[in-house]
């Protein structure tokens, strides 16, 4: 089991970004740091588990242990959604 500490930013369609948390959650299992952000991404994309529409974006940062977000430490696992590798831009 590892500790993970976690936050989740979620845009509108507007551009303004929301912190759902002012600190890092905490939580304990059994994955990976990347298996864990995966999975707190899939239950925020859930339109099931939701009281209110999906947001235009939603970010995942996942740090193993508690992170010192003063000096900038570099989160463990990031997951996006939309994710950014299906996006086609108007450049391709």
């Amino acid at each position: 089991m590892e500790t993970y500490y976690y936050n989740v930013v979620e845009t509108s369609e507007q551009g303004e970004p929301g912190l759902l948390s002012p600190l890092p959650a905490k939580s304990v299992v059994d994955l990976d740091a990347q298996g864990f952000a995966d999975m707190i991404l899939r239950q925020r994309t859930d339109p099931a588990s939701r009281s209110d529409p999906l947001p235009a974006r939603i970010v995942v940062t996942v740090w193993l242990g508690e992170p010192d977000l003063l000096a900038g430490q570099e989160p463990d696992a990031v997951a996006e959604w939309p994710d950014r590798s299906e996006l086609v831009t108007e450049e391709e």
